[in-house]
Order: C-alpha cells, then sequence, then structure tokens
C-alpha cells in the first residue's frame, strides 16, 4: 500500500466518525425536542380542560344573573303600575 491510499482510508475514517457524531447528536435532539412536546401536549390538555369548565361555569352564571334581572324587570313593572 502506498501512503496516498493509508491517508485515503484515515480520511474515510474520519469523515464516517465525524458524520456518525452529528447523526448520534442530532437524533438526540430530536428526540428531546419529542419528549418536550409531548410534556408540552399533556399541560395544554389539562389547561385546556380546566378553561373548558371555567367557561362552563361562567356560562351558568350569566345565565342565572340574566335571569335575575328579568325577574327584578318584571318585578319592577309589577310595582310600578
Amino acid at each position: 500500500m502506498t501512503w496516498e491510499i493509508i491517508a485515503g482510508l484515515i480520511s474515510l475514517a474520519g469523515f464516517l466518525i465525524t458524520f456518525c457524531t452529528v447523526i448520534a447528536k442530532n437524533t438526540a435532539a430530536m428526540t428531546e425536542l419529542r419528549t418536550t412536546l409531548r410534556d408540552f401536549r399533556e399541560s395544554y390538555e389539562r389547561a385546556h380542560a380546566d378553561l373548558e369548565k371555567r367557561v362552563g361555569r361562567h356560562g351558568l352564571e350569566l345565565d342565572e344573573h340574566g335571569n335575575r334581572l328579568t325577574r327584578l324587570e318584571e318585578w319592577r313593572k309589577t310595582k310600578g303600575e
């Protein structure tokens, strides 16, 4: 073997090591990102469910206030006559 072939093989091995290192780091980053997104989605869904419950309660309270106002207006009309 000549020194050019040995230098080529060393260069090829260095390229493969560098390439595999980059791929391994990228894979780790993608896995971490996937985990972070899954955790975010779970917390978002919990928060969304809580907000839906609160909005539902507020809607019921508003309906009750509307009923109370209607009764007060009717009472006022009967008192005014």
